[in-house]
């Protein structure tokens, strides 16, 4: 039981540490290639919006 706690205990750890290395390869990515980043921030912005426009419609659709 003690050895199951100590390997979860581990995963969370790992976790942390891999979200820290993506965030910080992110951070250098924006900051070494702005242009591209800038783009494909739009891209996921224009998509989010499509979403939500698209629910929007969905729901007045249900509604009439």
């Amino acid at each position: 039981m003690y050895a199951t706690a100590r390997s979860r205990k581990g995963a969370g750890q790992m976790k942390k540490v891999i979200g820290w290395i993506v965030l910080i390869l992110v951070i250098f990515y924006i900051g070494t290639n702005p242009g591209p980043a800038a783009d494909i921030a739009q891209g996921i912005g224009h998509g989010l919006a499509d979403a939500f426009r698209n629910i929007g419609v969905f729901l007045r659709n249900l509604a009439s």
